[in-house]
């Protein structure tokens, strides 16, 4: 193999990871992207969860408004 072969098997190696790397790359950037908004979406779940739980315990603390017996 001579010196130019080598260069130009070297250039074709280079491209070929290059584009390789690049998919990869797109690829955790998409995965870390879903992840984050399911992290988002989990938290505003988790949100609306205690808001719920807060609203049925204030209203289980409540007292209850009961008519007095009239004799």
């Amino acid at each position: 193999m001579d010196e130019n072969n080598i260069q130009i098997l070297h250039k074709d190696l280079t491209e070929e990871f290059h584009a390789l790397a690049k998919s990869h790359t797109t690829a955790i950037e998409q995965l870390l992207e879903e992840f984050n908004n399911g992290q988002m979406l989990l938290r505003i779940d988790v949100e609306a969860y205690e808001q719920n739980r807060l609203q049925v315990e204030r209203q289980a603390e409540a007292p209850t408004q009961t008519t007095a017996p009239t004799t």
